[in-house]
């Protein structure tokens, strides 16, 4: 088939974001993961431009055939986005928009902030059962050094993965890039917590050593 004519995306306003979100549309937020995490919108996935592996990473999360909208720290962050996605067969973009929480209230969008956990009050909940992790790194890296307890699944497996109800969910991987993206994701499909590690699984393993953990 023959690839579609690409031009420059149009800049989209909040007016324009909801109608996309409102036809099942999904927004692909570009910032860094503390960006993102103080103030996204609601359902927003989020693939940190600036990450190893961006146009990879977008082809196993991305559905190809929903309508997209791309949200930069800047236009032009989000334009190069937008190439990006194109590069790996992701022509879905409807437009980019600035990433600005604030204006987005301002016109009734609904947006949301991600939390965010420390190694040592992740080793702590661990300890108390009540917390469980979804490590997001590959299975090598896991045979090398897992968390106890925690569940497994690389990014790739995450389109179809579900989790039943139950405490907070916090993700894991080995220095918290993946983590971010795989939180955003999850977030947008369970009804539970879920939190992202602001550090690595190896943190939380030296957490773990230093002490029997005090509840």
């Amino acid at each position: 088939a023959a690839l579609p004519a690409l031009a420059e995306p149009p800049l989209l306003g909040a007016a324009q974001l909801a109608r996309l979100l409102a036809a099942g549309g999904t927004v692909v937020d570009v910032r860094q993961a503390d960006a993102f995490d103080a103030g996204h919108l609601a359902g927003a996935v989020n693939l940190p431009l600036a990450g190893g592996s961006f146009g990879t990473r977008a082809g196993w999360l991305l559905d190809a055939g929903r309508p997209l909208a791309v949200v930069g720290e800047s236009a032009g962050d989000a334009r190069r986005a937008y190439w990006q996605l194109a590069a790996v067969g992701l022509f879905g973009v409807r437009g980019v928009a600035v990433g600005v929480p604030e204006a987005w209230r301002n016109a009734g969008l609904e947006v949301r902030v991600g939390e965010t956990i420390d190694p040592v009050a992740l080793a702590r909940g661990l300890t108390a059962g009540e917390i469980e992790v979804l490590d997001v790194r590959d299975a090598d890296e896991h045979e090398r050094m897992a968390l106890p307890g925690g569940e497994r699944r690389s990014l790739w497996e995450l389109a179809d993965w579900q989790a039943a109800g139950g405490p907070p969910l916090v993700v894991a991987c080995a220095s918290g890039a993946r983590a971010a993206i795989a939180a955003s994701v999850l977030r947008a499909r369970l009804s539970r917590p879920v939190l992202r590690l602001d550090g690595g699984v190896a943190d939380v393993l030296a957490a773990l050593a230093r002490e029997p953990v005090a509840i």
